[in-house]
């Protein structure tokens, strides 16, 4: 959501970033924030630093390769490490119990992918949808010339497509790197062993944010790109919007053992939101 506004205004971007900083109600809720600015420009420049380039289908297979496991796996594990199976809350009760689910974190490995669909159905939907963004798919037909026969860019949603461009890529997991949880209500905040960066002085992530935020302003001044944010469309089967929302939202429930939906469930869940 912020890489529109950096691209677009360097300077509202470093107000806004600096403003939620400065409204933090506590030293430990800044101390949050600014854990979490810094993932956020981190991402955003690994996306600027494609965007200096000649976008290419495997720029946009990596791009989708990183969210995957930032997604489903490291943001599961920074979970599972701030709060263990045995975590008890401030009362003593145990933390994994009612509506909260002990999850479990995927890894694009060839087994789980092979066991896995929605790994290659998430890769797929997302890699089409940056070569939407980048401009490389070119404008969609409007859904009323929508053809079964021949759907739009047919040829980049088999799974053999993916399992090629992964392959030609030579992707592979990227190293876990342990971070912050956020949006942490008080319970939990209550409840949690920590994160890797609670003995780090909060001016050392300030320099570290103030760095990453530089980098990212050069990045993206004078930054020349055809790239453009996409409007959610569920009408249409053949944008990929659905297929993401899908395959998001089935990677998800399997990280909670939660029984995974099809696409028209979830075509009719997103129309109720």
């Amino acid at each position: 959501d912020a890489l529109p506004i950096l691209t677009e205004n360097v300077d509202g971007f470093l107000v806004q970033s600096k403003k939620e900083i400065t409204t933090a109600g506590s030293e430990g809720a800044k101390r949050t924030i600014i854990e979490r600015q810094i993932k956020q420009v981190k991402q955003m420049n690994e996306t600027l630093q494609v965007l200096r380039g000649n976008v290419t289908l495997a720029d946009c297979a990596a791009l989708a390769w990183r969210q995957l496991h930032t997604l489903f796996r490291d943001n599961i594990q920074n979970l599972i490490l701030s709060f263990p199976k045995d975590t008890k809350t401030k009362n003593g009760e145990p933390f994994w119990s009612g509506h909260r689910r002990f999850p479990r974190a995927i890894e694009a490995t060839a087994e789980q992918m092979d066991s896995n669909p929605e790994i290659l159905n998430f890769l797929i939907a997302t890699t089409n949808l940056y070569a939407t963004m980048f401009g490389l798919h070119g404008i969609k037909p409007e859904s009323q010339f929508n053809d079964n026969n021949s759907r739009w860019k047919k040829d980049y949603r088999t799974t053999d497509f993916m399992r090629g461009l992964i392959s030609a890529s030579n992707l592979t997991p990227p190293a876990f790197v342990r971070g912050a949880v956020g949006d942490l209500d008080e319970e939990s905040s209550g409840a949690a062993s920590g994160n890797a960066n609670a003995d780090a002085p909060i001016e050392e992530l300030e320099a570290e944010l103030a760095t990453q935020q530089k980098k990212a302003a050069d990045g993206a001044n004078g930054l020349c790109t055809k790239a453009a944010p996409i409007d959610f469309e569920k009408d249409d089967d053949d944008n990929f919007h659905i297929d993401f929302i899908t395959a998001t939202a089935n990677l998800r429930a399997i990280n909670y053992h939660i029984t995974p939906a099809d696409a028209m469930q979830a075509k009719l869940i997103a129309g109720k939101i």
